[in-house]
């Protein structure tokens, strides 16, 4: 039997950081994740959907800014690019994912699911660049160091201390965990 491995990046736009980042939902509105089918965000408010489709939340964004990881301002890669593949549901409509291939293996995965997926032209692409460069403009306007595509994922202690030190996003010193 042959193993093959791929990446995939799925949509972490602020809606998904937002519950990525925090006790928001489940702590403070007694919804617990497990709990939620859908996502979305329209008009700078939050949704969220059970199970049944029926809404749950229905709130403004600004009122989880809080919640959401520091680090998902200073993402610029809302495409996922250094995986094979990513998946998200901007530009296509509701029930269907959009699909953006990066790289000759995540070509071949699809290729070998394609008999099983329903596949047809995005509905919006318009709306996936939209966003990107919605996602660029909020990235370079919080990020504090220089922007270098090319760079590591992640940076040393020392550079963050620099760049983030007397900030809401200095490191915090914490005692380490022995198990």
């Amino acid at each position: 039997m042959t193993h093959s491995y791929y990446s995939v990046a799925l949509d972490l736009d602020r809606k998904n950081c937002l519950l990525v980042g925090g006790g928001e939902i489940e702590a403070k509105r007694g919804i617990p994740l497990s709990g939620i089918s859908k996502i979305d965000t329209v008009h700078d408010k939050l949704f969220l959907f059970d199970l049944d489709g029926e809404l749950l939340l229905n709130e403004p964004i600004r009122d989880f800014h809080g919640a959401m990881l520091k680090g998902c301002d200073e993402c610029s890669d809302f495409f996922g690019h250094s995986a094979d593949i990513s998946v998200s549901s901007v530009g296509s409509q509701n029930g269907y994912s959009s699909i953006l291939i990066h790289s000759e293996s995540g070509l071949a995965a699809f290729a070998h699911a394609s008999d099983r997926l329903e596949i047809r032209e995005l509905d919006r692409p318009e709306a996936l660049e939209k966003l990107n460069a919605l996602d660029k403009r909020t990235a370079f306007g919080t990020l504090r160091g220089p922007f270098d595509p090319d760079a590591p994922l992640f940076i040393d202690y020392a550079e963050h201390l620099q760049l983030y030190d007397q900030t809401d996003r200095a490191p915090v010193a914490h005692d380490a965990v022995r198990y």
